[in-house]
């Protein structure tokens, strides 16, 4: 088994340089996220749903998502709905969560359970989370119109959310939840 360890860890060593040599510096700022300080407490009913991107450096996928379905016009109309922030999952920056506590991005994220960037958490305006993407959803998955409706009685929370990305479904049903 040692034997094969060897020409695995190179096979990867090599990848990730290849990868790291091709990669072509993105601007990761949008006119749509707000700045700091990142204080997305709802305690008191908010206005508007909140939106909140998950990213780290050196993430390709992070990059991807800014250089493509970030920058299409039907994502950006979405988007004008939300109040929408963006924080590194790798940073002590201090934020408030939507049930008031203080915490770090970095921490947030961890107690949020996100396994994946960039990750799209979506809130009500009462700061109950009520949809999230893992992982990068591409602009050729498919849309909303293809999937089934939403049946907003059974889900209130949603329509604070429906048509958001290409893909959206119902989370706040027990067999669902992420809770």
């Amino acid at each position: 088994m040692r034997r094969n360890a060897r020409p695995l860890r190179t096979l990867l060593n090599f990848r990730s340089n290849i990868c790291a040599e091709a990669r072509v510096a993105v601007s990761r700022e949008e006119p749509f996220f707000r700045k700091p300080p990142y204080t997305f407490d709802r305690r008191k009913q908010a206005l508007r749903p909140l939106a909140i991107f998950f990213e780290q450096p050196e993430c390709a996928d992070c990059d991807e998502m800014h250089m493509s379905a970030l920058k299409a016009d039907e994502t950006r109309k979405l988007l004008a709905r939300f109040d929408v922030y963006r924080l590194d999952v790798k940073s002590d920056a201090p934020v408030v969560t939507p049930d008031g506590a203080n915490t770090t991005a970095a921490r947030w994220a961890r107690d949020l359970k996100l396994l994946y960037t960039p990750g799209v958490v979506l809130f009500d305006a009462a700061g109950r989370e009520v949809f999230r993407i893992e992982a990068y959803v591409r602009m050729f998955h498919p849309r909303k119109s293809d999937w089934p409706p939403i049946n907003a009685d059974k889900c209130q929370n949603i329509k604070a959310v429906q048509g958001f990305m290409p893909i959206t479904r119902k989370v706040n049903e027990p067999a669902l939840a992420r809770r």
